[in-house]
């Protein structure tokens, strides 16, 4: 569908529409292309024949209405009637017995097509559903480039042009582009244009995507009502803009972290992602198919050191690209403690538990083992730390008394739940036989 708007006019037998305006002292007669006009008062003469003067001056002549077959005197006065006017009548006429005063007759025709469009296409860019085949419904553009557009119309005498753009934030800069523009002889193989002119808007961002540039073409000297305007949304495209440019993942091994590259723009939405630098295939240990260009989603799970390095995640649509850096960084909770024997020989004195170490998962320097003593009166903490060491060797007091202890494992990174994973030691439990 073109977006060019017609005016469809209707031209009765001899019907006579004559707009005067005065400027100044001068009096303009309008008349429409096609229609008649009357000139010069209604009074006797003698004389029938009426000087006419082109505005530019190259022609001078006089007319005889009997030597031309649209020149007419239909009631034998002075009274000039011109059927069917066009352009070439346009000029100063002065009439029989006046050797002062001249008429100006002006021929206008109205504004019939306008159009609006891009300068020059984007290459970048593809036809979508929105602005449709060649982008006829769009004014489209890349961001960082400047927008061009033209708008021209037919029409004559020249019509006023205005180019407009809807309010929003931001009223960016219309700039008119006259150097080494040529004015094509026909606009869409349609009409031939009575006024072509380029402009330039610099500076326009995803936030100016959807706003309405509209090109407004007038003869309202003439007449108010000769007024058409074209309207056309701005479509930017612009490469992805991801959430996070760095992040640090901290894990251990054997420990799976779910990386999630999130793009906050981009347009189109039709983005392919990538992931670069990975140490090896296998540390990606699952992708997740949500359908969902905003995001791509997977989890890693490190399975020796030498996998902790950066790696990285390019988004990619028809425009550009932006990137998700991780750096993978071993550095997680321990290990649980699975290993612990206790020792009761010391006289019923003392007991001592002895714990094996488990796995720092990168941070040995803070590394302790603690032990826990189960709460029976505090059913929501359940546990109560009583004794830390970094040698993992607890010395207790004997009691006959039935005891729960745990034993876990702490670092700077902090512990695995304590009534999940802590290694269980009973005392003084009774059984069934």
């Amino acid at each position: 569908m073109h977006n060019d708007l017609m005016l469809l006019y209707s031209l009765f037998f001899l019907s006579i529409i004559i707009i005067r305006i005065t400027h100044g002292q001068q009096t303009v007669i309008y008349v429409k292309r096609g229609d008649v006009v009357e000139l010069c008062d209604n009074r006797s003469t003698s004389i029938y024949a009426y000087e006419y003067r082109s505005f530019d001056g190259k022609k001078d002549l006089i007319l005889e209405p009997s030597r031309n077959d649209r020149y007419s005197n239909p009631y034998r006065t002075s009274l000039l009637r011109i059927n069917n006017v066009n352009e070439s009548d346009s000029g100063l006429y002065k009439c029989p017995q006046d050797d002062i005063e001249w008429q100006k007759l002006q021929v206008y025709t109205p504004v019939q097509h306008i159009y609006l469009s891009n300068l020059h296409a984007p290459t970048r860019m593809y036809n979508n559903d929105l602005c449709g085949i060649h982008d006829r419904n769009c004014l489209v553009m890349v961001e960082g480039e400047p927008l061009d557009i033209v708008c021209a119309a037919d029409g004559s005498p020249r019509p006023s042009l205005e180019i407009s753009l809807n309010k929003n934030h931001t009223t960016p800069t219309i700039m008119a582009l006259a150097t080494g523009i040529k004015t094509p002889d026909l606009i869409d193989n349609r009409f031939q244009p009575s006024v072509y002119e380029v402009y330039r808007i610099p500076h326009l961002t995803y936030a100016d995507n959807g706003r309405n540039l509209t090109c407004h073409v007038d003869m309202k000297h003439i007449d108010s009502k000769l007024i058409l305007s074209v309207t056309k949304q701005i479509y930017i495209e612009y490469r992805p803009t991801v959430a996070e440019k760095v992040k640090k993942i901290y894990s251990g091994i054997n420990r799976t972290r779910t990386v999630n590259c999130t793009i906050i723009r981009a347009n189109p939405m039709y983005i392919h992602y990538k992931i670069n630098a990975l140490s090896s295939p296998s540390l990606i240990s699952k992708e997740y198919d949500d359908q969902n260009p905003s995001y791509y989603k997977f989890d890693i799970t490190p399975t020796s050191i030498d996998q902790f390095r950066s790696f990285n995640v390019t988004a990619n649509n028809s425009i550009g690209y932006d990137t998700c850096t991780y750096e993978l960084i071993h550095g997680d909770v321990p290990d649980r403690i699975t290993n612990c024997t206790l020792d009761k020989s010391t006289s019923n004195i003392t007991i001592t538990i002895t714990c094996t170490k488990s796995y720092a998962q990168g941070d040995s320097d803070s590394y302790a083992c603690i032990l826990y003593e189960k709460d029976e009166n505090d059913p929501e903490r359940m546990f109560k730390e009583i004794a830390r060491t970094k040698s993992c060797i607890f010395a207790l007091p004997y009691s006959h008394t039935p005891v729960e202890y745990r034993i876990g494992a702490l670092n700077n990174y902090g512990s695995l739940p304590i009534n999940q994973y802590g290694y269980v030691i009973p005392l003084n439990k009774k059984t069934c036989n």
